[in-house]
């Protein structure tokens, strides 16, 4: 038994609940050798890209039919953060302000 305490098909199994594969023997097979804790075993790089997974049908598609995002900048992301979600330390900066106008706060107030 070659894979006595390998756990990957648990993890991998045959089929999942829709009936469809979820990794065919091939790529189980590649992914053994990838995860092989032998260096020594293991594959190597070259031979894991000549691998038969990788001339399975359906076959990759070119990267002209791959869906493509517009890109997002930093600072559109920071921005995004600070609408989403208030510094506490400016909300009680504010409080501070409020009750200083209104002279109810603060020791001379």
């Amino acid at each position: 038994m070659p894979f006595r305490y390998n756990l990957l098909r648990k993890k991998f199994p045959a089929t999942s609940f829709t009936g469809s594969p979820v990794l065919s023997d091939a790529g189980f097979d590649l992914l053994n050798k990838l995860l092989t804790y032998d260096p020594e075993k293991r594959i190597t790089a070259e031979a894991a890209l000549n691998h038969e997974w990788f001339h399975e049908v359906p076959l990759p598609k070119s990267k002209e039919f791959m869906p493509t995002f517009p890109a997002q900048h930093a600072q559109d992301r920071r921005m995004r953060r600070v609408l989403k979600s208030p510094d506490p330390l400016e909300e009680q900066r504010r409080k501070e302000l409020q009750q200083g106008e209104s002279g109810t706060g603060g020791i001379f107030g």
